[in-house]
């Protein structure tokens, strides 16, 4: 039917945009991290000043771990850990 490959690819497109949100924000976090612990510098704590944004930001970060820790799971974790 034509309204069934409309929904999967439109599944598909905001899948791809949840992995690519999902990138950005562990590499922003990464990049913070690296700048903690290199030079005591928090960016995130820098550009947003408010500890309730600050919160949200990491927590979208731990999300996006998750998100990307899924997706690898779903992805290559069966095709190697089935016997």
């Amino acid at each position: 039917m034509k309204g069934e490959g409309y929904g999967d690819l439109q599944t598909e497109g905001i899948m791809k945009y949840a992995d690519f949100i999902a990138s950005v924000l562990l590499v922003v976090g990464g990049l913070n991290w690296g700048l903690v612990g290199f030079f005591d510098f928090n960016l995130v704590t820098f550009i947003f000043s408010n500890a309730v944004v600050v919160k949200v930001v990491y927590g979208a970060v731990a999300l996006s771990a998750l998100w990307q820790v899924y997706g690898w799971y779903k992805s290559g974790c069966k095709s190697c850990c089935t016997k």
